[in-house]
């Protein structure tokens, strides 16, 4: 996977690419609107996902069609989100069939993860419900591999509200050599500053170095239900031997993966994260120097 940033600045555009898929996506924070609608890839007619944090939990909705004139919308009416990426198809545009199945599949997953609210309201698919007669066998099976790769795109962006949770696990040596280039994560609390190093896995999940460092307290609004998951994931790392407390901070004695950056910020910093957009790209880690 091939992450770009047009503007050179890690927290604005940023163009996804894969080897071997004739998709792309384009994701971007809210205020970058204007910004994102001079690109071409909004040209197509593709499927959107924007994603925010209402109160302490996040927030999805998922639309398809022509992305600029449905974006522009959501601008004005919508308050919830923060960030939009939208999936296009290079060459020929995702026909509407494509696109509205993309779309269900998308609502389908969401509510089986229940990892967040929905602001989609109207019709939405159960976990097992039947959407085969959508497409054609052929086309649905396409359209199947389409869907996989625009998840390994949110993976990558700390959206996670599509999959189940999972726990952090550490990485095997194959997939060391199968990863992005490496991004840093700085941060400081009461006086404790810390700094972890990572990088999303090409095959999905996020890695974090060996060495790297985090905050034992959270802030307070981690407390919230929405975070408890992570909560407990950081409890038991703390009291697992992969890490060493050292008073306010821990240091990791081990790589770790985790499913996204977001779940990786959570865990290293005790707060609330938004995908690769704290995680800063570097050349190269200076934590095992």
């Amino acid at each position: 996977m091939h992450l770009y940033y047009p503007s050179g600045d890690g927290a604005g555009v940023c163009v996804l690419r894969k080897d071997n898929w004739n998709g792309g996506a384009l994701s971007f924070p809210r205020e970058r609107l204007d910004e994102a609608l001079q690109r071409q890839e909004l040209t197509r007619n593709g499927v959107y996902v924007l994603w925010g944090i209402e109160g302490q939990s996040a927030k999805l909705y998922v639309g398809e069609g022509k992305t600029p004139d449905r974006l522009k919308k959501h601008a004005l009416k919508r308050e919830f989100w923060s960030r939009a990426v939208v999936f296009v198809r290079e060459g020929v545009s995702l026909d509407k069939a494509d696109q509205l199945y993309l779309e269900r599949r998308l609502l389908q997953l969401a509510r089986c993860a229940n990892r967040c609210e929905l602001d989609n309201t109207k019709d939405l698919p159960e976990c097992d419900s039947d959407l085969t007669e959508m497409l054609p066998e052929a086309k649905r099976a396409a359209a199947e591999l389409f869907l996989s790769e625009m998840l390994l795109c949110l993976r990558a962006l700390g959206i996670p509200e599509f999959d189940s949770e999972e726990e952090p696990s550490q990485a095997p040596p194959s997939e060391a050599s199968n990863i992005e280039p490496w991004r840093v994560l700085t941060t400081s609390r009461n006086g404790c500053q810390i700094r972890a190093f990572g990088r999303s896995l090409v095959g999905g999940g996020f890695l974090v170095q060996k060495r790297s460092t985090g905050l034992v307290d959270s802030v307070p609004s981690f407390e919230a239900p929405a975070f408890v998951n992570a909560r407990r994931k950081r409890q038991e790392l703390l009291e697992s031997p992969d890490v060493k407390v050292d008073g306010s901070t821990f240091e990791l004695l081990r790589d770790l993966k985790f499913a996204n950056p977001s779940m990786a910020e959570k865990v290293m910093a005790g707060r609330n994260g938004n995908g690769l957009a704290s995680w800063i790209p570097t050349e190269s880690p200076e934590v095992n120097s």
